[in-house]
């Protein structure tokens, strides 16, 4: 079913401008909308990471928004860092920020989804009309990468389409709109000025229950961590490298 333009609700309602917020609606309501009630849809977005690449050996790992950082987007963020695929960018996705829509309201015209009341969550300033979902299985779904531990992402549109309609998704499954990008050299620039924090990715703080708490609580922990620095700690273990180890 076609959406008209005046049933249109922005979904990018994610205290970024309001500029940024109408750049989201249109598309990613009318792309998904389809892509939910037929399964046929195909993205013609960029994909996120290549899914026919095989897994790298990498540490899995979250940037943590320093609390002085200057960029309002990313105050308060944390960001799971996805597998390399085109260097030299580097993207990953905010796994803290619930928008106040609902996967009901942005796909009322789904009967499978329509009464769904789990947020939509905003994964970043970069294509908001560029949807992925995260899900936690013991095996690879279809048309998925596999990111962690059961951790795996699509951004496909059948694959997204398939686990939203699932029974039981909620607690296994997160759409996310839009993502965090930078070039290997940028990125490194900021870890090193200090606008980022490092912190190895846990299942469970990327499903965290109360994603409200994941940032405070990972802040905390960075500060520990820093009274029982020592001096033979350096700097060079965060050098970003094609598998983005940043040491042990």
């Amino acid at each position: 079913m076609e959406l008209l333009p005046r049933e249109i609700k922005s979904s990018a309602a994610f205290g970024l401008t309001e500029r940024v917020r109408r750049l989201a609606a249109r598309t990613t309501v009318l792309v998904l909308a389809a892509a939910l009630v037929t399964s046929t849809v195909a993205f013609n977005n960029a994909r996120i990471f290549a899914q026919e690449s095989p897994d790298p050996p990498r540490t899995p790992f979250l940037l943590v928004a320093n609390p002085d950082i200057p960029d309002p987007v990313f105050q308060q963020a944390v960001i799971l860092i996805l597998p390399p695929s085109e260097l030299p960018l580097v993207a990953g996705i905010v796994i803290n920020k619930p928008s106040k829509m609902t996967l009901g309201q942005l796909f009322h015209h789904s009967p499978a989804v329509r009464n769904r009341d789990q947020l939509v969550y905003f994964g970043g300033p970069v294509d908001l009309t560029s949807p992925a979902i995260l899900m936690r299985a013991a095996r690879a779904p279809d048309a998925a990468t596999h990111i962690f531990d059961d951790i795996y992402m699509s951004d496909d549109a059948g694959s997204v389409s398939a686990a939203l309609k699932r029974p039981g998704s909620d607690k296994d499954t997160r759409l996310f709109l839009g993502r965090a990008q930078w070039t290997v050299d940028q990125l490194h620039a900021e870890i090193l000025s200090g606008a980022w924090i490092i912190s190895r990715a846990r299942p469970e703080v990327v499903f965290s229950s109360d994603p409200a708490s994941i940032w405070q609580e990972l802040v905390k922990q960075s500060k520990l961590r820093e009274i029982e620095w020592h001096p033979g700690a350096t700097l060079a273990a965060t050098k970003l490298s094609p598998g983005y180890t940043f040491g042990g």
